[in-house]
């Protein structure tokens, strides 16, 4: 199955175009769980939901590594001399977005698969 990142779009159009859906995974991750009676549904949607989350994740670790060997090409070819350590922390401050996102995107996904343990857990224990 092909990826968002297979297709080559820049980080920029990346964001545009699963804005809505990182929203709407975030949102569900924090929503309030089911009653008994929908709890099948919703385990359902939850694994869907962890499933496309843990791929937007990928996605965004791609786009983290892509943009940490830019910024590690860029440090090295300036003319300052830099050490290690001051290499890293250029590409930790002009990666800092990108972490931020790769961040999030993770915060979600354990809420989801979370969910999913939880509601599975709630069936479980209502047998």
């Amino acid at each position: 199955m092909e990826t968002v990142i297979d297709t080559e779009f820049s980080l920029t159009d990346w964001l545009e175009s699963t804005q809505a859906t990182r929203d709407e995974l975030d949102s569900y991750a924090v929503s309030a769980l089911p009653v008994f009676e929908d709890r099948e549904r919703d385990i359902e949607k939850a694994i869907a939901s962890g499933h496309y989350c843990g791929k937007l994740l990928a996605d965004a670790e791609s786009y983290l590594t892509h943009e940490k060997a830019k910024s590690m090409f860029n440090a090295l070819g300036d003319p300052r001399e830099l050490n290690s350590k001051q290499v890293d922390l250029v590409v930790k401050d002009d990666t800092r977005a990108v972490q931020r996102l790769v961040d999030g995107l993770a915060v979600t996904n354990r809420s989801i698969q979370n969910r999913v343990f939880g509601l599975m857990n709630a069936n479980r224990s209502r047998l």
